[in-house]
C-alpha cells in the first residue's frame, strides 16, 4: 500500500460512545438559550459552573459546542419547516 494513501473515512457514527455529560442539565440550558439565543459555549459553560460547581470543566466545551450546533439546527428547521422539524418536507409533500 502506498504510504501516502489514506483509507476512506468510515461512516459517521450515530451512536454515542460516552454518556452525555449535559443530559441532566439540558432542560436548564434550553431555558437559557430560549431567553438569550445568542449565548455561546463559553457563556453557557460559565453559567453551568456557577449553577453546578465542580461538575463541568473546560474539557466539556467542545461537547457543549456540538450540542449547541444541534440545537440551533433544530430550531432553524422548526422555524423554516414548522412542524416538520426533521427536514423531511419532500416526503410529506409527496403524500
Amino acid at each position: 500500500m502506498n504510504p501516502l494513501h489514506h483509507p476512506a473515512p468510515s461512516k459517521p457514527r450515530h451512536w454515542r460512545i460516552r454518556a452525555d455529560p449535559f443530559a441532566d442539565v439540558w432542560n436548564e440550558i434550553e431555558c437559557w438559550l430560549k431567553d438569550e439565543p445568542q449565548l455561546g459555549s463559553t457563556e453557557l459553560l460559565l453559567k453551568l459552573e456557577d449553577a453546578h460547581p465542580g461538575q463541568f470543566t473546560e474539557g466539556h466545551r467542545r461537547t457543549l459546542q456540538r450540542r449547541l450546533q444541534e440545537w440551533r439546527v433544530r430550531v432553524v428547521r422548526e422555524l423554516v419547516y414548522g412542524t416538520h422539524a426533521d427536514g423531511n418536507i419532500l416526503a410529506e409533500a409527496r403524500k
